[in-house]
């Protein structure tokens, strides 16, 4: 399943998760890419894949990103500041 704007009704095996953003998914047994500048909504991904310029530049959790890549630490602050 690919989102370029993640929604809540994907699928029956995914359902809307209230305790955060309303666009967030909890899908059990699914591979869901997802595309957003938004990391806000994805930091809770198992993995995460940095692009710049049209190519990988990391791949990684949140918390590994932002011990490892720059690209994906200077998007976090300034998405967060």
């Amino acid at each position: 399943m690919v989102l370029a704007v993640p929604v809540p009704a994907a699928d029956n095996a995914c359902k809307a998760d209230k305790r955060s953003a309303p666009n967030v998914l909890l899908c059990k047994n699914k591979t869901v890419i997802t595309i957003d500048h938004n990391l806000s909504t994805v930091k809770e991904s198992d993995s995460i894949i940095v692009m710049e310029k049209g190519r990988v530049h990391a791949q990684g959790t949140h918390t590994e990103l932002l011990e490892n890549s720059e690209v994906y630490k200077r998007l976090w602050h300034k998405g967060n500041s």
